[in-house]
């Protein structure tokens, strides 16, 4: 795919309504779809289909329904087939957690000009904004030039098989996606003292991941090795090349003295690295490897032992590298050490990030053009993401995989990530509204891009 210059702003006619996105969002809350086994409840998830259907119709009139068995996978029909743009945001969320809530996690409560719930920024804001642009467009007669397919998937979390499910399908029809946004990354609202209020940060590259699970026998060898793996250290830690373009980018725009600071760690590597190894895990993550320590939950064990017989206190060991830190190295050093704290090894599930999206694709600087006639000044960073998306199905088939949610988010917010408070600002549904349709827009007209 390949863009010329975006030029002008082609979504002029755009008049928000955030009361009615926010009431829309919370009904979105409302539905407790928790993908993981233990929780896992079907009628949620058939109660959000329900909601969708009923606050997004024109969608569902003119779309053909390609799946509806969980996930949602929608095709409304454009001039062409080929080169479609297929918008994607998962339906599923993570457990509330057992600590308690500012307000009720399920709720969509508005407090101080937020709204608080599970899966308001991870993922049914993103969800309900580009619901709510597509649904404006067709009602305004918006003319597509190519498909538009909307992929929510219900197993996002749990690292099911939708997404795979969606790209066969994809396959099968010889159909190669012109451009995938998905989730990952955000909008940074006065992230740090610089000339620049807002960052878009597009997710440049994911995260590898293995869970290990063994059985120590005896509770004290299991406390034996969560002491152990909070002390762990494996992988290499370095300033990868997204860290680096990161950091450089961002001396541009910091205030003295951290734009020094930020220039400073992108060329000296060595240090970079040993700073951020040594400013908690997100920043750790950043640069190197990671791990992490828990006991499976009851329903988890009781799968285990019919697979695997009886267990005395299993645990679970969860590693996570980067690109450049291939996790079957990182695998096998997690072998080696459990042998070492004599635990019996059980099964291990394991997946290898893919290679980065560069900044320099067409992809990128499309959401780059986007960005800057919707918000204005602001300025496009790569992310390195720290979980993993449904969007790495579609790295090496589809022609640009772009990894952004358009919400607006502070820093403190961006650590409520899959945590008790999960909350976004309500007055940034409007701009994310307004992302999605400018993204459609720009797509949609053949004096802008050429495929």
């Amino acid at each position: 795919m390949k863009y010329i210059e975006i030029r002008e702003k082609l979504d002029n006619s755009f008049s928000p309504d955030k009361r009615k996105y926010a009431d829309h969002l919370r009904e979105m809350v409302a539905c407790r779809t928790i993908s993981d086994k233990d929780h896992f409840s079907r009628e949620e998830f058939l109660k959000l289909d329900e909601v969708l259907r009923k606050n997004y119709p024109r969608i569902f009139e003119k779309c053909e329904v390609l799946s509806d068995d969980g996930s949602t996978f929608l095709r409304i029909p454009g001039k062409e087939s080929a080169s479609p743009l297929l918008l994607m945001s998962h339906k599923d969320v993570v457990h509330e957690g057992k600590k308690k809530w500012k307000a009720p996690p399920y709720a969509g409560s508005i407090i101080g000009g937020r709204m608080y719930g599970r899966g308001t920024f991870d993922c049914k804001g993103s969800l309900c904004c580009l619901f709510e642009a597509v649904e404006e467009l067709l009602a305004e007669g918006i003319s597509l030039s190519s498909d538009l397919y909307i992929l929510s998937t219900s197993t996002e979390e749990t690292g099911g098989p939708d997404a795979q499910n969606a790209l066969d399908w994809f396959k099968s029809n010889g159909i190669v996606p012109g451009l995938v946004i998905d989730e990952g990354g955000a909008i940074l609202r006065n992230p740090f003292p610089s000339r620049v209020r807002r960052f878009a940060m597009v997710g440049a590259v994911e995260r590898s991941s293995a869970r290990f699970i063994f059985d120590c026998g005896t509770g004290e060898a299991a406390r034996k090795l969560g002491k152990a793996v909070k002390k762990m250290r494996i992988g290499r830690y370095e300033i990868t090349p997204e860290v680096e373009e990161l950091a450089k980018s961002l001396s541009e725009y910091l205030f003295f003295p951290l734009g020094n600071l930020a220039g400073f760690l992108a060329k000296n590597k060595k240090i970079g690295a040993a700073v951020l190894s040594h400013a908690g895990p997100d920043a750790r993550a950043f640069c190197g490897a990671s791990t992490g320590y828990g006991i499976p939950s009851e329903g988890e064990k009781e799968r285990l032992e019919n697979q695997y017989g009886k267990l005395n206190n299993p645990v679970r060991i969860s590693v996570s590298g980067n690109y450049y830190n291939r996790i079957e190295d990182l695998m096998t050093r997690v072998r080696v050490f459990a042998e070492e704290e004599g635990v019996k090894f059980v099964s291990v599930t394991s997946r290898e990030a893919d290679g980065p999206v560069p900044s320099s694709g067409a992809g990128f600087r499309f959401i780059d053009g986007v960005a800057k006639k919707v918000f204005g000044n602001i300025e496009t960073l790569p992310y390195p993401v720290l979980g993993r998306t449904d969007a790495r199905y579609f790295i090496g088939y589809a022609e640009d995989v772009i990894r952004f949610v358009p919400l607006e988010i502070s820093v403190f917010q961006m650590t409520k990530f899959h945590c008790p408070n999960e909350n976004i600002y309500v007055d940034s549904l409007p701009g994310a509204v307004g992302f999605y349709r400018e993204a459609i827009k720009q797509y949609m007209n053949p004096e802008v891009h050429t495929i």
